[in-house]
């Protein structure tokens, strides 16, 4: 959740990943973890037995309940105990020490500008020239930064229908009062509690809407949710505005009743090519979340491209892939590297289907060849949905390296798609920023 001013209103935007906001650059520092919100999963555990408890000695004597004390003791009674200390441990967080609180008090202040009809210096946003204040965010709650793997998707499943995040968001909101809520889509627990309270709330779609609908609402995860209340349907319909910061041409949901949303356009900016040498240049870049099996996708690819004259780019994110990833005479690999700086020069982008990457390449009028590697995300959706738009191709991430490569030999060499990529970012281009789209919206949401 970040808390900002525009104009002489203020504003707090709630995602699960700060990249999905509609309004860049306008954090003016990340937010603190905080356990006390309950979303990070801390937990009371009770000690091991010690030595001396081994030993039957008494509790006072060995600093720990007996090892009789300890098999007697039942899992119910373990667990109200754990509980028990959970909330001692919020009440703590929640006594911050003199100086915390005279800290915590000056930016509590600092955050709530008085309401004058002065201008504002900030960021310029939107065609209506609002301006926009960073303000320094009080508390905050995130989930989806804990850690990789199964680590990070639990502290995702806690942030999404974790059993108090309603409320915490809720007592957030109501300490913070803004004029307005901007939640990511996939957090039902945290839109439910901003709902709550009565304050205009904006839902943020970072993807086609056919997977929301689709699969997010319409699969399993939707049942799921709705078994606890928070089917995300019921609680998208309340929102003042639902934002789909993605291309409705390309969205096989788009303009769907279902959502009642807005297609804002993508938020992805592109450019058009930059002169480049007779060899055809690809850029490969799989997702920055660490899944399994990544590292032999990769290599795969790199032994596809190795065998064809082309020059290739790989970017990993910095992502660890448990093992080395290597390079060839023609295919570079690289850690981190600017997708804008590189995206002029490319003729190909070989990707995992993330909505990101996606509407950046087309943006910058590049097709795509997509391996999905994350099963449960929409990487299933958007493959086939740009084969069948005729602006790339799909394959399964467990290709061969034959079937890659013949796969980008193809696409390099068929005329007619290329035009139609380029066509489309030349249209992407045209449009709107969606990001300018975006803040209009939330801003009519306010009234």
């Amino acid at each position: 959740m970040f808390s900002t001013t525009l104009g002489a209103r203020r504003y707090a935007l709630w995602s699960g990943d700060s990249r999905t906001s509609p309004l860049p650059g306008t954090m003016a520092r990340p937010m603190r973890d905080d356990s006390s919100l309950g979303l990070r999963g801390h937990r009371t555990r009770r000690p091991a037995p010690t030595r001396a408890a081994r030993a039957n000695r008494s509790p006072a004597a060995s600093g720990g309940p007996t090892l009789d004390a300890w098999r007697s003791t039942s899992r119910t009674t373990r667990r109200e105990r754990a509980r028990r200390g959970r909330r001692r441990e919020d009440a703590r967080a929640h006594r911050r020490p003199g100086r915390q609180r005279a800290a915590h008090a000056r930016g509590r202040r600092r955050s709530r500008p008085a309401r004058t009809r002065g201008r504002h210096r900030g960021t310029r946003v939107g065609a209506r020239g609002r301006t926009l204040d960073p303000v320094p965010p009080a508390e905050a709650a995130t989930g989806t930064n804990s850690g990789s793997g199964a680590r990070g998707m639990r502290a995702l499943a806690r942030l999404m229908a974790g059993a108090s995040t309603s409320e915490q968001a809720r007592r957030l909101v109501a300490d913070r009062r803004p004029d307005v809520v901007v939640a990511d889509c996939m957090t039902p627990a945290p839109l439910r509690g901003a709902l709550e309270t009565g304050t205009p709330t904006v839902a943020l779609f970072h993807t086609f809407g056919a997977y929301w609908v689709d699969t997010f609402d319409g699969g399993a995860t939707g049942r799921i949710l709705g078994m606890r209340g928070l089917r995300p349907m019921g609680l998208w319909a309340q929102c003042a505005d639902r934002l789909l910061l993605t291309d409705a041409e390309l969205d096989p949901a788009g303009g769907d009743a279902r959502l009642s949303g807005t297609w804002t356009g993508t938020t992805e900016v592109g450019a058009g090519p930059l002169p480049r040498g007779t060899r055809p240049r690809i850029l490969v870049a799989l997702s920055s979340s660490s899944w399994p099996g990544m590292l032999p996708v990769y290599r795969r690819i790199v032994e596809a491209l190795a065998g064809l004259p082309v020059d290739a780019v790989v970017t990993t994110g910095g992502v660890d892939l448990g093992g080395e990833l290597a390079a060839a005479p023609n295919v570079e690999v690289r850690g981190w590297a600017p997708h804008a700086e590189l995206l002029p020069t490319v003729d190909l982008v070989v990707g995992h289907g993330g909505h990101s990457t996606t509407m950046k390449a087309l943006a910058h009028g590049v097709p795509l060849l997509v391996l999905p590697v994350n099963p449960t995300a929409d990487q299933r959706l958007i493959g086939p949905t740009l084969q069948s738009a005729g602006v790339g191709q799909w394959l399964p991430k467990n290709a061969r390296p034959t079937a890659v490569r013949d796969a980008v030999a193809a696409l390099l060499d068929d005329t007619a798609l290329r035009a139609r990529a380029g066509a489309t970012g030349r249209r992407l281009r045209g449009l709107p920023s969606g990001a300018e789209v975006a803040a209009e919206r939330i801003l009519a949401a306010v009234g």
